[in-house]
């Protein structure tokens, strides 16, 4: 007898609000603490820490200088 199949929902891409992190990106010559706005699974703003706003259905993580590479 098999097991059964696993069924689950398709994931929604995240957005979220990655607040006062410290960014890491030697491509761009980036390493500084930055708010990091992530819309639909992708990066769509960098902006100096405590800055942005998320909106309401975006995640809060709140960074106080962690790295996030």
């Amino acid at each position: 007898m098999s097991a059964p199949e696993l069924l689950r929902s398709p994931l929604r891409p995240a957005d979220l609000l990655l607040r006062d992190v410290r960014l890491l990106d030697p491509r761009e010559d980036i390493d500084a603490r930055h708010d990091l706005l992530v819309r639909g699974g992708s990066i769509a703003e960098l902006a100096a820490p405590g800055t942005l706003t998320p909106g309401d259905d975006f995640e809060l993580v709140e960074g106080q200088g962690r790295l996030s590479v």
